[in-house]
């Protein structure tokens, strides 16, 4: 099928992308933010190539279900928890939302819109190319395997944080995908293996 046509000018781009989003997942469109949405998806890439996840400049406005907890089995203190296992259902509609996008459709938007995607990262005043990043952020996505152990949580102050060390410190993008559970983790990233093949 003829694509929607790459956008004359990147400041004036979102409609564009709008169209093609409603065209490729309607799901995923309404969760869409309205401005700025190459720049924003540019950046998110940028920083999955880096093992981090957007805070801000989001492309995206999915919400979430708040975190559920109970307390560890056994624990001698009040304040240890483990993750309720249904907290990953939270992000199922949204990463279904991504899967279900026809992956030689996408690779085909992405070879004839990277020009312009080219041009944003440019902005972000980066050295190398686009293309670069997107690679590399998908095989950061893919190699992410499950959580090792039961992830035993504290609360030291608002947010939940990993008792150990060991999974604490591991990179945003690992805790992000551990989050959205096993069955989503690997639904992800399949998609994304076969993706990065017309990419």
């Amino acid at each position: 099928p003829p694509l929607i046509a790459l956008p004359a000018h990147l400041d004036q781009s979102d409609s564009s992308v709008l169209a093609v989003a409603a065209e490729l997942s309607p799901l995923l469109a309404q969760w869409l933010l309205p401005e700025e949405q190459i720049r924003k998806w540019v950046l998110a890439v940028d920083l999955l190539a880096d093992g981090k996840m957007p805070q801000r400049h989001r492309p995206v406005d999915y919400t979430v279900a708040p975190f559920k907890v109970i307390a560890e089995q056994g624990a001698t203190e009040e304040d240890r928890f483990v993750s309720v296992d249904r907290n990953s259902e939270r992000f199922t509609p949204l990463i279904n939302a991504v899967v279900d996008i026809e992956p030689r459709t996408l690779g085909r938007y992405y070879q004839a819109w990277l020009p312009i995607f080219e041009q944003a990262y440019a902005e972000l005043g980066k050295k190398g190319a686009f293309q670069a990043r997107v690679s590399l952020a998908a095989d950061n996505m893919r190699r992410v395997g499950s959580m090792p152990g039961r992830g035993v949580l504290q609360q030291p102050h608002v947010l939940y944080e990993f008792e150990s060390d060991h999974l604490e410190q591991r990179s945003p993008l690992e805790k992000a995908l551990w989050r959205i559970g096993d069955s989503n983790r690997e639904g992800l990233q399949a998609y994304i293996k076969e993706l990065k093949f017309y990419l």
